[in-house]
């Protein structure tokens, strides 16, 4: 956002659209890109007002937040201190005035809304389905809010100490980050108004992993989740696709359990692995979708791949559910399963 907003000012001969236009596309490709980057490894918590209104809705312990958000503020600090080193102007400085009005404070306020509510809204449709929304959320809301629209609090903070045209006065700071975090907190109350988290009816949560016979997903996701669950806080299964998916895609699928509806709505949490548009038939469902590439046995260093993109998801998703188990200390004589998970996880 800094680093483009430099950019523009030096190509564009002082015309303000034009640096904007090239501010607001490298903005919301950058957002794209870093979500779908960062996805399998931390969930892509790239906004403390995200995170904030993910804890409000019970997604995230309040210690896991506060990790996420000290993380943010000090990528966001040496984002803008590398950027202003490379384009020349004074590092962790000011100069701009004061300038927060109602009207920006109010585009504030609908900009964090916004986003978290996009963001909330469109997490079960995929990784690309949500990236994509994201980031034309943020190229779209610079145009219609006063204030450009910062919407992460990392960052307003972090330009609070620079001195280029996308800069804000420290006076300012403290408004602009109420009303970013009023938004984020309303939006995350409404999403969980509008839509409740499911009432658990049974201690144990009820997990299946649904993938078609022949991309091999399934299975591996199903019994690494297992291997790294808690002892007696899940029933794991590994389904196949039911009839509302194409013959061929059916094929095989009396190898494991079917995906019927019973079993779906038994489910406390069911996930799709493989390609988005395979699971037509399921649109309109809660779940949630991995987008993963089918697995060749035959090619080693591919099937090694695919392997470790599943185990980070399945290590995303225990954390996220709070079943994750414990690594055993150095010579303790736990069951051998969770040992496994992680000794997998390293390799």
């Amino acid at each position: 956002m800094v680093g483009s907003r430099c950019m523009g000012d030096r190509l564009s001969s002082g015309v303000v659209a034009i640096t904007f236009l090239i501010n607001t596309v490298a903005t919301g490709c950058a957002a794209v890109a870093l979500m779908l980057a960062l996805r399998p490894i931390s969930g892509a918590h790239l906004n403390p007002a995200v995170s904030v209104a993910a804890w409000l809705r019970g997604q995230l312990p309040l210690a896991e937040a506060a990790e996420y958000v000290g993380a943010q503020l000090i990528g966001a600090f040496l984002g803008v201190g590398a950027t202003l080193l490379v384009f020349g102007p004074p590092v962790f400085n000011w100069s701009n005035p004061p300038r927060a009005t109602v009207t920006e404070i109010a585009g504030e306020v609908l900009a964090a809304f916004g986003l978290v509510l996009i963001v909330t809204a469109v997490e079960r449709i995929g990784d690309l389905g949500r990236a994509l929304a994201a980031g034309a959320h943020l190229t779209v809301i610079y145009w219609f809010t006063e204030s450009t629209s910062f919407a992460n609090p990392a960052l307003t903070i972090a330009k609070g100490l620079t001195d280029t045209s996308s800069s804000i006065h420290p006076h300012d700071l403290g408004i602009i980050l109420t009303a970013q975090l009023l938004g984020a907190a309303s939006a995350g109350a409404l999403f969980r108004w509008w839509i409740p988290p499911p009432r658990r009816r049974r201690t144990r949560l009820e997990v299946v992993f649904a993938g078609l016979p022949h991309e091999g997903l399934a299975p591996i996701a199903a019994g690494l989740f297992r291997d790294g669950a808690l002892p007696g806080r899940v029933s794991v299964t590994a389904a196949a696709p039911f009839a509302g998916l194409p013959v061929d895609a059916a094929q095989g699928a009396e190898a494991r359990p079917a995906l019927t509806e019973a079993l779906l709505e038994r489910a406390d949490i069911l996930v799709t692995l493989g390609r988005e548009g395979d699971w037509t038939a399921l649109i309109g469902r809660d779940r949630v979708h991995w987008e993963l590439p089918p697995l060749r046995e035959r090619d080693a260093a591919h099937a090694a791949e695919v392997r470790q993109l599943v185990r980070a998801r399945v290590r995303m998703l225990l954390r996220e559910l709070g079943v994750e188990r414990v690594r055993p200390a150095a010579g303790a004589s736990s069951d051998r399963p969770a040992a496994d998970f992680h000794e997998q996880e390293q390799t």
